[in-house]
């Protein structure tokens, strides 16, 4: 069974993923329970990966949906706390060119709340 827990800083929604590896036969419980997580009027959201230690580069393209739905709503999304493993996926995929990674929650509440009175 897939679990999330959800929480609130300073606008964003942050939404951390209680499953320790994300692969191609779960991806999609996995989306649709991030997905449940987030209302129609959140656009700044955070997905805390602490607890994930293993994601596949397939499962990775999840995020992508999230991104355009948060971007379509005005907003943004990042991830936070990924371990070093895929942090390192993040970079060889270039996909930290198109979500942000935070190291912690206050670092991405700071920079997201920035670029939020940023936009028009």
């Amino acid at each position: 069974m897939i679990y999330t827990v959800i929480k609130d800083v300073n606008g964003i929604r942050v939404v951390q993923v209680l499953v320790e590896n994300i692969l191609f036969d779960n991806y999609e419980q996995v989306f649709n329970k991030i997905r449940q997580a987030v209302n129609d009027d959140d656009n700044l959201i955070v997905l805390d990966m602490a607890r994930v230690r293993f994601i596949d580069s397939i499962s990775l393209g999840m995020l992508v949906p999230l991104q355009l739905y948060a971007r379509r709503m005005r907003g943004d999304m990042g991830v936070m706390a990924l371990q070093p493993k895929i942090r390192e996926l993040f970079k060889a995929l270039s996909l930290d060119k198109i979500i942000k990674v935070y190291d912690n929650v206050n670092e991405a509440a700071q920079a997201m709340s920035e670029s939020a009175g940023d936009q028009p």
